[in-house]
C-alpha cells in the first residue's frame, strides 16, 4: 500500500472518539450534505472563536503513605546463556 499524499496546504488528524457519536457525527454530516471534514472544520473554528469555560483542575493527590520498612536488596542479575551454536574450539 502506497504513502497517502496530503493536499497541499493541508495536515492530517487522526483521532478517536465513542462510536456512537462517530455514527451521529456521520448521520449529521450526511443530512446536511456535508463531508465530515466540513463539519469538524466548522466546529473546531466556532469552538476556538468562542471557547467554552476550561475544565475545572484536578483535585490534587493525596500524599504517598509513609514508609515502614527498609527497601529490600536487589536481586543478582540473571546469568544469561548465549543463544545460537557454541563455538568451536573456543
Amino acid at each position: 500500500m502506497g504513502k497517502r499524499r496530503s493536499t497541499p496546504g493541508t495536515g492530517q488528524l487522526s483521532i478517536e472518539m465513542g462510536a456512537e457519536l462517530l455514527a451521529k457525527l456521520k448521520e449529521y454530516a450526511k443530512g446536511r450534505g456535508e463531508s465530515l471534514r466540513q463539519v469538524v472544520e466548522r466546529s473546531v473554528w466556532r469552538d476556538m472563536s468562542n471557547p467554552p469555560d476550561p475544565p475545572p483542575p484536578l483535585p490534587p493527590l493525596p500524599p504517598f503513605p509513609p514508609v515502614t520498612s527498609p527497601a529490600s536488596e536487589e536481586p543478582e542479575p540473571k546469568k544469561t546463556v548465549p543463544k545460537g551454536k557454541p563455538k568451536k574450539g573456543g
